[in-house]
């Protein structure tokens, strides 16, 4: 598929994006997408789509955009939809930028040659980068250290178990030199536009944006999830300083009424704020936290219930195991088994072939 952007000349403000070695009037930028099972197609579309319009607002094809898979053959997403693709990556003529697009299970979808050839690609000078979980092939590829990179926050738990030497942090995307790394969902249509607004301009960029009903474009700084004030509808700094201490305390062992000496307000006085603007205690919520984390690395790691029960402050397996059936209407076994099962059925069926194995041209 083409979807082309005209580059504009580079040296605005945005000068972190690296610039092919080419005259920038004659240079053709390239972009590969590559998709493994369970890509999330939210990702992938919010940054095609406004580069799609750019192209159609720069009036010629200057930046081409291609979809690739491991062999070549179509790509199950994680909605359930059949996804053909334009072939492989092209190791004798790479594109400028190559990225990789994974979302449920990102390590385990991973085609087992991807990272090496990440890593050659980065090696002579190609950037690379990761879309919602694809950050985790450029981890593989031992090309992470160093570096300021991004992944979606539901993926935070099980890298950081398998990479603890690493920290991504909570950026919406993160373009460090040549590993350029996005959250996923609609964070990569922000990371499209910066795209734009380096290589076209703040005309093509602004026209794009009103096509795709876009108002704003965020900052790559800003973070993935929306404060503790949004999303309780309240300033009240106690209540926003304990929920924070939680957030920061659940994985580390601390008790509740440890919460309460830390931010020196009386234990009536937070339970209060909790039940009226949380709808739960103190101690539910630090639980939720602790099953959400457990769901987690059962989801994305091969640690047993009983490794994952310790990592979530739990002294009885058997314990975390009945809060957990409690809370997800299953046990943790079984949702552990689920998930190995999703991931077999990923693996004999997420390169079904369809459509005579041609992606739809999308229109310049």
């Amino acid at each position: 598929m083409n979807i082309c952007v005209e580059p504009h000349q580079l040296g605005g403000p945005f000068q972190e994006l690296p610039a092919p070695k080419v005259d920038q009037s004659e240079k053709v930028l390239s972009i590969d997408f590559l998709v493994v099972p369970q890509f999330s197609m939210l990702a992938l579309s919010s940054i095609m789509e406004p580069i799609r319009r750019a192209n159609a607002e720069a009036g010629r094809p200057k930046l081409i955009c291609r979809l690739c898979s491991a062999d070549g053959a179509a790509v199950t997403c994680s909605n359930g939809l059949s996804v053909p693709v334009d072939g492989v990556l092209d190791a004798e003529d790479p594109a400028d930028f190559t990225f990789v697009c994974a979302s449920l299970n990102p390590e385990d979808n991973i085609p087992p040659r991807l990272p090496g050839q990440l890593r050659a690609l980065w090696r002579r000078g190609h950037s690379v980068g990761g879309l919602c979980g694809g950050t985790f092939a450029l981890a593989k590829a031992g090309i992470l250290a160093g570096s300021r990179f991004t992944l979606h926050w539901e993926h935070h738990p099980a890298f950081i178990m398998r990479w603890p030497e690493l920290t991504p942090c909570e950026d919406l995307y993160c373009i460090d030199d040549r590993i350029i790394t996005c959250a996923g969902g609609t964070a990569a249509a922000d990371m499209a536009l910066e795209l734009i607004q380096n290589y076209c301009g703040d005309k093509i960029l602004h026209s794009a944006m009103d096509h795709c009903l876009i108002p704003t474009k965020r900052a790559d700084h800003e973070r993935q999830i929306t404060s503790v004030a949004s999303r309780l509808g309240t300033r009240n700094r106690h209540l926003i300083r304990a929920i924070e201490w939680i957030e920061e305390n659940y994985q580390t062992g601390e008790s509740v009424a440890q919460l309460y000496d830390d931010i020196g307000v009386s234990a009536r006085q937070i339970q209060r704020l909790f039940k009226e603007y949380v709808g739960q205690s103190p101690l539910r919520y630090m639980k939720e936290r602790r099953l959400a984390y457990g769901r987690a690395l059962l989801a994305g790691t091969d640690l047993s219930v009983m490794q994952i029960a310790a990592q979530c402050c739990y002294e009885s397996t058997t314990r975390f195991s009945a809060d957990f059936r409690r809370r997800f209407g299953v046990s943790p076994h079984h949702y552990s088994m689920n998930a190995e099962q999703a991931k077999a059925k990923d693996a004999g069926t997420g390169h079904s072939r369809g459509n005579n194995g041609h992606y739809p041209r999308y229109p310049t």
